[in-house]
């Protein structure tokens, strides 16, 4: 499984996902969702927020998360979450200075 679909289950479950570096997700209890009905996957309309905090950091439920659903060792687990978000900010940075 991929890292960012991990992360997107990790948030539908937990309600809350931290990205060291970047900030933390919330999804709200209340959240509106309907079925994709052409892939049978949970849509998300409308309930995620998310709070800029770039001192946030790794959380080790998170990592287990990776690691169980990953089949890796933490130390894997995190580098690739890791790699995954420097990607991330460097995608995000595109065309600044």
């Amino acid at each position: 499984m991929k890292i960012a679909s991990l992360l997107a289950h990790y948030l539908y479950t937990n309600k809350k996902l931290d990205l060291t570096g970047i900030g933390t997700f919330l999804l709200d209890t209340n959240f509106v969702a309907e079925t994709d009905n052409t892939k049978n996957k949970l849509v998300v309309l409308e309930g995620v927020s998310f709070l800029q905090d770039s001192a946030v950091k790794e959380d080790p439920v998170l990592i287990a998360y990776i690691s169980s659903h990953t089949g890796k060792i933490k130390p894997l687990a995190s580098s690739d979450l890791e790699s995954h978000l420097e990607l991330a900010k460097q995608f995000m940075n595109i065309g600044k200075p």
